[in-house]
């Protein structure tokens, strides 16, 4: 399998949708200036699940072996 060259790196943050909910946001850059793809998700306000999230919607990517 032939890779491409440059570091990957994710970018993770947040916005506030209402009282309950978050979303949170990943932007994929391969190198300095290449934007590979942007993931997302919903968490609770506060909730205790958010690292899960995050690697809940990376797996889903298709981006998790890079």
């Amino acid at each position: 399998m032939k890779f491409k060259e440059n570091i990957r790196v994710l970018g993770i943050d947040d916005a506030f949708l209402d009282e309950e909910y978050s979303i949170i946001i990943g932007a994929i850059f391969r190198g300095k200036s290449v934007l590979e793809g942007v993931i997302s998700s919903k968490i609770q306000v506060d909730g205790l699940n958010s690292t899960e999230k995050i690697i809940e919607m990376l797996f889903e990517s298709g981006y998790e072996r890079q």
